[in-house]
């Protein structure tokens, strides 16, 4: 890119603001000196130029920011040479062009609109003015005399008639963990676990991640293809994480398809409140196609304030502006209230209720047991679900579903030999579907367990015996002719 690309790349970039800012000299109340200014504006070029030293100087020089002082020596280097040298060390990542581009029907316009300033900056980088021609129907974007009308009109149509909109399928599944009928994450959803400090959520989502590279149901859950997965760990240090994904992952039978990956740039201080890591997180995405990133915990990743109702919008916005919604899902480790509540749904820190697509509250009980709830899937036919009591093997670091809360009060037995009273043949997963697509809605280990323990009751047959898919294991009443 030539030095007028790459500038035009920054101003729509979530940084735009901060550079428009610097190069027109903007520093007061910003920085505490011009020289903290100065690190600044190098170090976000040093990001974007691949910390090209030459290039870095060049661009410095045609800003306002410039002065005498930047040549001015200062024992075997100039202030402007530490200066770079200073940025170059705090900068690890370094921009790299995406294999496709991410968009945002909307990104445009609110990027570009975000930057209009005065008129009169120096050099060949003017301020960036968002110009609105009343004679035309479309509005007209330009920067630096470069017009965006037109990808402004063609990244996406207003909106559609309700017959086109339901023929527009997109490409991504509707699930990256479920199914039609009870879809637990969302393609480019979040996800939201919360426990107290040191009740298993980390060791959980460890579990689930490989679950999910590897393509692998999770806790009964369907994962209809392997994930491609980032971790952000911010709580603890780094060597016991990596021990205890060491530990998993010698562990672990199956084979990882998709693939994990470790964000390493600032170990435990990652935060979306600077522009310059989500800039770093909108590449690696991209460049990596991940499809879930894990946050840990989600304190930590730059939500500003206590959690009220502004700071979680704000907070959301930080995590559209990497591809929440558009191109990526979240799963994000949280706390919950110290004082409790009644609502499970109120029991999570901060104003979160409507946020997330699913809330999995997690609870320790004792003899290695955990209580994994449901108080929150949006997009299930289902309606409520029990809750889960899971059994941790401390050997094999997993969590398996040992039976559902409301287990004790339901004859699971009884209700299979009632819906295979028609006699017709079912596999295990249409047995234990939700009761609105003909199933008891249970949990489908417990009922292929329950099956294969009762062989004077239930008779199996392969698929292709019955004129059905042979990939399939079928059951029926066994002291009946089944049809």
């Amino acid at each position: 890119m030539s030095d007028e690309e790459l500038l035009e790349k920054i101003l729509r970039s979530a940084q735009g603001t901060k550079l428009a800012a610097l190069w027109r000299g903007q520093w007061e109340g910003a920085y505490a000196s011009q020289s903290e200014a100065d690190l600044a504006l190098a170090s976000m070029l040093a990001f974007w130029t691949q910390k090209d030293v030459s290039r870095i100087d060049a661009l410095v020089r045609r800003s306002s920011l410039m002065r005498d002082k930047w040549d001015a020596r200062r024992g075997e280097s100039t202030y402007g040479e530490q200066t770079i040298a200073r940025a170059l060390e705090g900068v690890s990542e370094v921009y790299r062009e995406p294999r496709w581009p991410l968009t945002r029907a909307s990104e445009s316009v609110e990027t570009l609109g975000d930057f209009a300033g005065d008129k009169g900056a120096t050099d060949s980088l003017t301020s960036p003015i968002r110009e609105v021609s009343e004679s035309s129907q479309s509005p007209r974007v330009s920067v630096n005399g470069t017009d965006f009308s037109e990808s402004v009109e063609t990244l996406a149509p207003f909106a559609l008639p309700l017959d086109e909109f339901l023929e527009a399928r997109a490409e991504a599944p509707a699930a990256l963990v479920g199914d039609e009928s009870e879809n637990m994450l969302p393609s480019f959803g979040l996800m939201m676990l919360f426990a107290k400090g040191g009740k298993g959520k980390t060791t959980l989502v460890v579990d689930a991640a490989l679950h999910f590279a590897s393509g692998v149901d999770w806790l009964g859950f369907p994962v209809p293809r392997p994930l491609r997965v980032l971790f952000i760990e911010n709580e603890g240090p780094r060597e016991p994480f990596r021990s205890k994904l060491e530990l998993k992952r010698k562990l672990w039978k199956h084979e990882i398809t998709g693939a994990i990956f470790v964000q390493t740039l600032e170990w435990g201080a990652f935060t979306l409140a600077e522009e310059i890591y989500v800039e770093s997180l909108r590449g690696f995405v991209a460049e990596q196609e991940i499809d879930l990133v894990i946050g840990d915990p989600l304190d930590s990743l730059g939500i500003d304030g206590v959690g009220s109702p502004e700071d979680t919008r704000n907070f959301m916005e930080l995590m559209s502006r990497v591809g929440l919604f558009s191109s990526l899902a979240f799963l994000l480790l949280h706390h919950p209230r110290k004082e409790g509540a009644q609502d499970e749904l109120d029991e999570v820190q901060g104003a979160w209720g409507g946020k997330p697509d699913t809330m999995l509250p997690l609870e320790r009980k004792e003899g290695n047991r955990a209580r994994l709830s449901f108080p929150k899937v949006r997009w299930t036919r289902r309606g409520t679900r029990p809750a889960y009591i899971l059994a941790f093997d401390p050997d094999t670091e997993s969590f398996s579903v040992a039976h559902e809360e409301e287990d004790e009060e339901r004859d699971h037995l009884v209700e299979i030999e009632q819906l295979l009273a028609d006699h017709t043949w079912r596999t295990p997963k249409k047995i234990a579907a939700p009761c609105d697509d003909g199933g008891i809605g249970a949990n489908v280990d417990k009922i292929k367990k329950l099956l294969e323990q009762h062989p004077d009751r239930f008779l199996s047959c392969n698929g292709a015996e019955i004129g059905r898919s042979p990939r399939g294991t079928f059951w029926n009443l066994a002291q009946e002719e089944a049809s």
